[in-house]
């Protein structure tokens, strides 16, 4: 089981690095040690910062409190092991989907807000259709980049 999530989570870190490439304004590079982020993403002139969280799934999707608490991308990679789907979401609004598909007529009984995830065990139409809002594409990168960059560096 272990040996599978791995792939899955390497493959999604793949699957969000050539997503990645495709935007010419902005670079990628792995952090040497994970404290929390599993990418970076940045931008040359000025130099500029954000951080990226990747989560893989071939299944359901997870959201997570702690990825609303500081600016961070999150990359949901669907099916990794496949056609891998990315789609890009500030930590802020990862953590509000939830709310967002309970307001959309989704049902999802076991959701609080004091929980720290939400689980949602497989992808319903109503949960895709609110992803495909968030698509990766250059000019989604640029946008959720811009919301959770560090300031410039002088």
């Amino acid at each position: 089981m272990r040996a599978d999530n791995l792939r899955v989570e390497r493959a999604a870190v793949a699957a969000t690095e050539l997503s990645l490439s495709r935007c010419a304004e902005l670079y990628t590079a792995v952090p040497v040690v994970d404290h929390g982020a599993d990418l970076l993403v940045y931008q040359v002139e000025p130099f500029r910062v954000a951080q990226i969280q990747v989560k893989g799934t071939t299944r359901g999707l997870k959201v997570f409190r702690q990825y609303s608490q500081s600016p961070m991308i999150v990359s949901y990679v669907l099916d990794p092991l496949g056609a891998a789907e990315v789609f890009l979401l500030t930590g802020g609004q990862a953590w509000n989907l939830p709310d967002k598909y309970i307001a959309s007529g989704g049902r999802a009984g076991d959701h609080h807000p004091d929980n720290a995830t939400y689980n949602w065990p497989s992808r319903t139409r109503l949960l895709s259709s609110m992803l495909a809002q968030h698509r990766a594409t250059p000019q989604r990168w640029l946008d959720v980049f811009e919301q959770t960059v560090t300031p410039a560096i002088p």
